[in-house]
C-alpha cells in the first residue's frame, strides 16, 4: 500500500469520518500451470451524512417491519409457529402463553429500532432472529427457511456493526 493511501486510512480513523474501505485482496490464480499476480486493490467510497443517515435508516425501516410483522402475527399466536416452540421441548400451553409476551417483546424491539438505535439493541436483534431461523430447522422445515430468513438476520447486524463504535449513534 502506497505511503500516501496508508496516511489517508489512519487519518479518517483518527477523524472518524465517514469512509468505506473495501478491499480485494492479493489472488494468485493458476492458468496453463503458470501463476498469475493479481493486483492489490484498494477502493476508498467517502459517504456523505445524508448518505449515512439514508442507508441506517433504510436498514432501521426494515429492522422494525420484521419485528412489528412477527410480533403482530405471535400476538394472535399464529398455530404454524406453536410447532416452533414445542419443537424444542416446550409443551403446547406454555407456547401459547408465550406467545403474547415474545410478540409485545417484538414489538417495544421495533420501536427501539427507530426511536433508540444501539449496538446491543441490534445485537440481541440479530440473535433472536436467528434463533427463530434456527427453530425452524429444528422443526423440520429444512435449511431453505433458514436461508430465505437471512435478511431478517443479516440487517440488525449490519446496524450493530455501524453502531459499534464509541458514538451513541452514526450521527
Amino acid at each position: 500500500m502506497p505511503l500516501n493511501l496508508l496516511n489517508i486510512l489512519q487519518k479518517n480513523y483518527k477523524n472518524k469520518t465517514n469512509t468505506i474501505y473495501c478491499y480485494r485482496k492479493v489472488k494468485w490464480v493458476k492458468f496453463y500451470k503458470k501463476y498469475f499476480f493479481w493486483k492489490f486493490e484498494t477502493y476508498l467510497v467517502t459517504l456523505k451524512k445524508k448518505d449515512w443517515l439514508i442507508f441506517t435508516w433504510i436498514l432501521r425501516i426494515g429492522v422494525c417491519g420484521t419485528f412489528i410483522g412477527h410480533g403482530y402475527n405471535a400476538i394472535q399466536v399464529k398455530s404454524a409457529w406453536i410447532k416452533l416452540i414445542t419443537s424444542v421441548g416446550f409443551t403446547d400451553s406454555f407456547a401459547r402463553s408465550a406467545m403474547p409476551i415474545i410478540g409485545f417483546a417484538d414489538m417495544i424491539v421495533a420501536l427501539l429500532a427507530l426511536a433508540k438505535p444501539s449496538r446491543y439493541l441490534f445485537y440481541w436483534a440479530a440473535f433472536w432472529c436467528t434463533i427463530t431461523a434456527v427453530s425452524r430447522v429444528i422443526a423440520g422445515e429444512g435449511v431453505q427457511e433458514l436461508l430465505e430468513r437471512f435478511a431478517n438476520i443479516a440487517c440488525p447486524l449490519v446496524l450493530g456493526f455501524l453502531y459499534s463504535d464509541n458514538r451513541k449513534s452514526i450521527y
